[in-house]
Formats: C-alpha cells, structure tokens, sequence
C-alpha cells in the first residue's frame, strides 16, 4: 500500500499534492467556461493559469490515492429512484470501489485511512485530509451496508473504531480547527448513527462502538452525540415541516 500511494522513494513534503487537486482544477475550468459563455467575454489570463497549474501537477511527484468520487455515488442510467437513494446511501459506490480499487478487501481501505491521517497529521501535509474525508463518508455513509454483517464487522466497525482512536491522538486546537470546520464529522456521525437506529438488523457490536465514541467525544472534546431517537424526532419535525402542502382550490 504504501509503495503504491507514496511518491518516489517513499518521500514527501508539506507541499506534496495529489489527485484531487486535478479535481478542483477540472472545476475551476467548468465554472470559467460557464461564466464565460453566459457573459459572452474572455480571459485567457485565467485559463493560462489554470493550465500552467495543471501542468505542473502532471509533472509533480504526488499521492497516487484512489479517486473516489462521492458525488456520482450511483449506477450509471441510473432510474430516478435510484440516483435519489445512492446520492445519500453511499452502499453503491462503496461496493464498487471496494472492487475496482481494493480487490474486495477492506483491510486496504482500512490502511489508506490511517495513511491519509498520518499524512495530515504527522506529515503535516493536507493532501491527505480530503482522501480520510472522502473515505469516512463512503464507510460511514453506507445505509444498505449496515444488513451485511460482514461489512459491518470487517469495515465499518474498525473504521468507527481508528477514527476514535485518531482523535484521541489529536489536541483540541486541531479538532476545532480542522475537522468541525465545516461540520462534516458531525453530520456524518449523525448519519450514521440514525442509520443504525432505523436498522431492522443493527449489529450489537457496532452500537457498542458508537456508545463508546459517543462518551468519549463528550468527555474529552464536549460533542455531544445524540441518541437515534432524537435524531429520528428532528428528521420527522423536519419532514413534517417541508412536506407537501395539499390547496383547495
């Protein structure tokens, strides 16, 4: 694993980027190209930019992680319904990453999510962060997932387990600043612990994980973590708010 995801010779700096900057870039390009054709101008000062960046990214030594991409988390022609459920239930796409990146075998995407870690925290290089994001929203955020007890003991439950572990080893400063920036762990926790409430077939095991994190987020951080039951009673007041309204006319 390491000799596949390291730069030559197993060296990197706090500069050293990865595929998801060619990502942003891919981006920028498409919002430019837009803004463009909507106002009819030009500015090729930007695009020779954006180009030269590219350039420089072909040639860089970089972190060769796998791509995933969380957004496009469906079949391809997928029906309507489908695209609905597999844009929030991420089992689809963890399936096939597992297969096309992993060989089916968890212990890899077990061991790139304490790499992207490493890299971030002792590497002191942030490369790294948007991969260990990408992976604990496609592990954590696998509703379908959660019937497989297999996957929930071999994938999902270690990685609830290292990412207790990882913020165990992380000051407060770094938490505050990094991981709450944009509430992605809390949203992602939240997911998946009303996932596990509303599993017919919850695993024992894995709410004992949870409860566990749940008591140390409080005790060493002050998250509070809510129970299932309270996130099902905020997800039904906030359905009953946004539902369809029938008119008499």
């Amino acid at each position: 694993m390491l000799s596949r995801i390291l730069p030559r010779h197993n060296t990197f700096t706090s500069a050293t980027g990865s595929l998801y900057e060619d990502e942003e870039l891919a981006n920028a390009r498409k919002m430019l190209d837009r803004a463009y054709k909507s106002t009819m101008s030009d500015n090729p000062d930007q695009l020779a930019s954006l180009d030269e960046a590219a350039r420089i990214l072909d040639t860089a030594d970089r972190f060769e992680f796998p791509h995933i991409n969380i957004r496009h988390s469906f079949p391809k022609n997928a029906s309507i319904a489908d695209i609905q459920k597999y844009s929030q239930d991420k089992s689809w796409l963890l399936t096939q990453c597992l297969r096309e990146f992993w060989a089916g075998q968890s212990q890899q995407l077990l061991g790139e999510f304490q790499l992207s870690f490493l890299i971030i925290f002792v590497g002191q290089n942030f490369a790294g962060f948007e991969h260990w994001k990408r992976l604990l929203h496609l592990v954590l955020g696998s509703n379908e997932a959660l019937a497989d007890q297999s996957v929930v003991a071999d994938l999902i439950t270690p990685v609830l387990r290292v990412f207790g572990r990882q913020l165990a080893d992380c000051p407060q400063s770094f938490v505050t600043e990094v991981l709450e920036s944009d509430n992605f762990v809390a949203r992602i926790l939240n997911t998946l612990v009303l996932n596990v409430y509303e599993s017919e077939e919850a695993n024992a095991i894995l709410v004992e994980e949870i409860d566990r994190l749940r008591r140390f987020l409080k005790d060493r951080f002050g998250w509070t973590l809510m129970e299932g039951s309270e996130l099902q009673e905020l997800a039904d007041v906030e359905e009953g708010e946004y539902a369809p309204v029938v008119v008499d006319l």
